[in-house]
């Protein structure tokens, strides 16, 4: 008997039917829009107000017919415009043929995502803005958050391999839960896990809040 007809049973055929490149540029794009987004959003809202707070210009706050709430709502939507346009401009390098990067899911959950990450990075920005105690301590918390991206949120190592607290730490990172849902939908063609959806969005709701908070305590009148 022919030694191809013994084994031909247990002989293994598999075809890749994933319709993108399995390099590593196409697998790191979406974790690296995410952390350019965070890092940009936390960076620009880390110095946004504790450089008017110490230059004085809380004091017309204090005095001005405007609230807190408008304050920051008016600081949200500069930022919020200026980073999305960042990673618009990101994104349109990553499906660029230059990187070819494919989008196999929705373009309006892509969107999403990147709007839920920015508003939570720059909630989480302003936060470090007002406990800073100096513009130069604020650029310290940028670059913290910028590490803690790198080393907990699934780019450099992943979350399975972490233990606590470090894992506790991933799941307080905004790009942590965008980096997932950006996999998900561009590379997969998924919807993206709808919790990590709720993550973001409570996430970007409580930091909004604990700013708005802040704020109203730092132009308390004395």
């Amino acid at each position: 008997m022919s030694p191809e007809v013994i084994y031909e049973p247990v002989t293994a055929r598999t075809t890749d039917l994933t319709p993108l490149k399995a390099d590593i540029i196409t697998y790191y794009g979406p974790a690296i829009l995410a952390l350019i987004v965070q890092h940009a959003a936390v960076s620009l809202g880390a110095l946004a107000l504790v450089r008017e707070r110490l230059s004085g210009a809380f004091a017309l706050f204090i005095v001005a017919p405007a609230k807190s709430l408008h304050l920051l709502l008016g600081k949200y939507l500069a930022y919020l415009v200026f980073v999305l346009t960042i990673g618009a401009a990101m994104l349109g390098v990553l499906l660029s043929p230059l990187l070819g990067i494919p989008l196999a899911g929705s373009a309006w959950r892509l969107a999403g995502v990147l709007l839920l990450l920015t508003l939570g990075s720059i909630g989480l920005g302003f936060v470090l803005s007002l406990l800073a105690a100096s513009e130069r301590q604020a650029v310290q918390f940028a670059m913290l958050s910028l590490l803690a991206v790198v080393f907990f949120s699934g780019i450099a190592l992943p979350l399975d391999a972490l233990q606590q607290p470090a894992l506790t730490l991933s799941y307080l990172l905004p790009a942590t839960y965008a980096t997932d849902l950006l996999q998900d939908i561009m590379l997969l063609g998924l919807p993206g896990d709808r919790r990590f959806f709720l993550a973001l969005a409570g996430m970007a709701a409580a930091l909004f809040l604990a700013a708005l908070a802040l704020l109203r305590w730092r132009t308390k009148p004395s």
